[in-house]
């Protein structure tokens, strides 16, 4: 019986393990997910949440997707806003488009130090729709992944 050789795998295509879990983490990862219908060429649409009381969150990782309501892929630009520290997650808070800087589940964006989020602190995400296409919206979905730390025991 003959086996067949596979192609190599290009080293863009393989998934990158997780970070390790941050001391105080109990090593469970956390993910908040982020949804918004977006209409066509919409700008300034917010999004936010709220950290849980229980623990502050370190940010390890970003991921995104964005479909248009006739199942083509979608474009987006996206700032993130830590309201506690008064703090952007990019320059200025300059709007980022999303192919730019959000990974896939496979390859997600991964910071090389976690952004700590503290108990409480709201998180503003500011959208601008970039598809455009005429009577369709754009559904945006961006998950931030990481580790509860600090955890408060009850």
């Amino acid at each position: 019986m003959a086996t067949q050789a596979q192609a190599p795998v290009p080293s863009s295509a393989v998934a990158l393990p997780p970070p390790a879990a941050p001391p105080g983490s109990m090593g469970l990862p956390f993910v908040i997910p982020v949804d918004i219908t977006l209409t066509p060429g919409q700008k300034g649409a917010t999004a936010e949440f709220t950290i849980d009381n229980d623990s502050d969150f370190d940010l390890w990782q970003l991921t995104a997707s964005s479909i248009l309501a006739n199942g083509a892929a979608g474009l987006f630009a996206v700032s993130i806003y830590d309201t506690l520290k008064n703090k952007p997650l990019t320059k200025g808070n300059a709007l980022v488009n999303g192919e730019n800087w959000f990974g896939t589940g496979a390859q997600p964006f991964t910071y090389p130090a976690p952004w700590r989020f503290y108990r409480q602190s709201q998180v503003l995400l500011t959208f601008n729709e970039r598809s455009n296409v005429g009577g369709v919206n754009n559904v945006v979905e961006v998950c931030f992944h990481g580790y509860k730390v600090n955890i408060t025991q009850p």
